[in-house]
């Protein structure tokens, strides 16, 4: 898939290549399209997601014909997508004010709620019972992991920068002058 975008990207590039003399414009017209393309496909995928959405809702209001529980299943459903979306916004959030505040107290709530995370990843990898579920769980571990480290490295920085710089960098350099012999 991804030697056929790549393959995608350059045919853009080509194309762009011959419809004008001067590579810079060709250059700039290419990243225009490939922008726009990209763009139209995020907002194409964000359409069909509200739509698979509400077909799905449709489909269930549409089976309560059968059943007397049907209402109270939905209701159920909606509460837990809202839940999760609740859930990970409060942790997007918190991650987000951690690392604007520098606050150490809200990174190590961060590392709390993240092990909490990986630990319900955890679980879910042992019971998997699919290799897509397997691999949606370790996914989910490891970027919980990644995250812990993160916000470990935020806590120890303090108000400081992430990133040190070395001794050697944080000293400007001299320049050196020509040995000129005459």
């Amino acid at each position: 898939m991804l030697l056929l975008l790549g393959m995608f990207y350059l045919s853009v590039g080509c194309f762009a290549s011959v419809l004008t003399r001067n590579q810079i414009i060709a250059a700039i017209v290419s990243f225009c399209a490939i922008t726009l393309l990209f763009f139209l496909g995020l907002i194409q995928f964000i359409l069909l997601s509200f739509l698979n959405i509400a077909t799905a809702l449709n489909s269930i209001i549409a089976g309560c014909r059968h059943s007397d529980q049907c209402m109270s299943n939905t209701i159920t459903s909606i509460i837990f997508y809202l839940l999760i979306v609740a859930w990970f916004g409060g942790i997007w959030m918190l991650g987000y004010m951690a690392q604007d505040r520098r606050s150490k107290r809200l990174a190590q709530l961060l590392i709390c709620v993240e092990l909490f995370v990986a630990l319900i990843a955890l679980f879910n990898a042992k019971h998997h019972t699919d290799v897509l579920g397997l691999l949606t769980s370790v996914a989910d571990l490891g970027l919980a992991l990644w995250i812990v480290t993160l916000a470990f490295r935020l806590m120890r920085a303090g108000p400081g920068r992430l990133v040190k710089r070395s001794a050697d960098s944080q000293r400007p350099r001299e320049r050196r002058k020509p040995n000129v012999s005459v």
